[in-house]
């Protein structure tokens, strides 16, 4: 113990053996060792490494201390916890914390640590699930994480719903007319993990952090800050209204586990399925609020077409489409039916996720492009005569296919998600269009 002019500081003292043994199975649950036949071992081997890199690669506190024992740091929950009987010394109950399997994860790797190329300790963070992307701003590279897509994984591809009052006392704000993502890291599906986002309320935006919108709603529900956002019942764009075709779901099963009955778009969802369109993840899922990428649409709008004969060419049209890609067929036959035809740096950019206004003009070329007069007046308040799209975007409205916002605005640049994707192909099918 050290006592200064203004604090009190308790240290342990303990060889990092023993630390670690304290440490792992805070960190990861010692029951993994046990999955795979045992296999499982190696995941606490990993996590013990990565524990011990950590902890040698921290430099001293201002106590005088390596490390300190809560999230700020590393979780130790030392040896055990003993309760004492009503303070009689020797008397009472304990509970051991540490295990036998993370202790043989530790011994196991003994002296094991990762470097950086300089030779310097790396101070590495390892995480049970990633959400299927490592995050940037620490000392490695992000990543695809190859293994965080299984079946029994429930923080991959996940749903929550959270009712308007919910979210209005949350936030401690008034009646939520919208929520849309303005910015994402750039790592990862969906363009990554929420930088920004802005919630409506009384006509009146406020930005918030994806990390300060997490931290508001509860990070228990809301499981990270990789997320996309559907706003249930608040926005034209996600029901039916006057002129746009319902989708009937009486007596419609549940194909995908991630969109059950009742929940807004189950129907077009259903509906995608049953024509052949869509089929979903080897898992199960559908990933319904996950942003529609370039080649996927290729392959449900070639679908949407009756999957017609096609020779594609030898020589692939694009840099970044091989003959090898599992959506070269379908990426071809749209840039030979002139519904995209890709950047003017030769690539396709399979998957990059389709904005609101890309969406429009593929719609529209779909439908043979038909002869259109757009209004004198725009529509959309953020959608001017002068938008590159604002003749296939005002078809888009007038088709009854999508009729923007309730705030007057499209969002162009919006991304657009699968489900809602789904609801497009509805309409513009039931409409006459496709």
């Amino acid at each position: 113990m050290v006592v200064t002019n203004t604090r009190q500081f308790t240290f342990s003292v303990l060889d990092v053996q023993s630390y670690l043994q304290g440490v792992v199975p805070r960190e990861m649950p010692a029951s993994w060792g046990d999955l795979g036949g045992g296999r499982g071992q190696q995941a606490l081997r990993a996590q013990a490494v990565a524990a011990r890199s950590f902890a040698l690669s921290l430099p001293n506190r201002t106590s005088g201390a390596t490390t300190c024992d809560t999230t700020d740091c590393q979780v130790y929950g030392g040896a055990g916890i003993f309760l004492g009987g009503n303070g009689t010394p020797g008397i009472g109950t304990g509970t051991a914390r540490e295990d036998a399997r993370t202790n043989a994860a530790v011994n196991g790797t003994n002296g094991w640590v990762m470097r950086m190329p300089n030779g310097a300790i790396a101070r590495t963070e390892y995480s049970a699930s990633t959400g299927g992307h490592s995050a940037p701003g620490g000392p490695f590279t992000p990543v695809v994480d190859l293994g965080d897509s299984i079946t029994n994984n429930p923080n991959h591809s996940w749903t929550v719903t959270f009712s308007n009052a919910e979210l209005q006392q949350a936030l401690g704000v008034g009646p939520i007319n919208g929520i849309r993502v303005l910015d994402r890291n750039g790592v990862g599906a969906d363009g990554g993990r929420v930088a920004q986002l802005e919630i409506t309320s009384g006509g009146v935006p406020r930005t918030m952090t994806g990390p300060q919108f997490r931290t508001a709603v509860g990070t228990v529900r809301l499981r990270s800050d990789w997320f996309a956002v559907v706003n249930e019942g608040t926005l034209n764009d996600i029901v039916d209204g006057a002129g746009v075709p319902a989708c009937d779901a009486t007596g419609l099963p549940q194909t995908f586990r991630d969109k059950p009955p009742g929940t807004t778009f189950h129907c077009h969802v259903e509906w995608l399925h049953a024509q052949g369109i869509a089929t979903g993840w080897p898992d199960g899922t559908f990933r319904p609020a996950t942003s529609i990428e370039r080649q996927a649409m290729a392959a449900f709008l070639y679908r949407m077409a009756g999957s017609p004969a096609f020779t594609p060419p030898v020589s692939p049209s694009y840099s970044d489409v091989s003959r090898s890609h599992p959506f070269f067929l379908e990426i071809e036959w749209l840039n030979a039916s002139g519904v995209s035809t890709g950047w003017d740096d030769g690539t396709f950019r399979p998957v990059a996720s389709i904005e609101r206004q890309a969406m429009a003009a593929f719609l529209y070329r779909m439908a043979d492009s038909p002869t259109f007069t757009p209004p004198t007046n725009p529509s959309f308040t953020d959608v001017p005569r002068s938008h590159p799209f604002f003749l296939e975007i005002e078809w888009l409205n007038a088709s009854g296919i999508s009729t923007g916002w309730n705030d007057g605005t499209f969002r162009p640049g919006a991304l657009v998600e699968r489900q809602a994707m789904a609801a497009f192909l509805f309409r513009a099918a039931n409409l006459g269009f496709l």
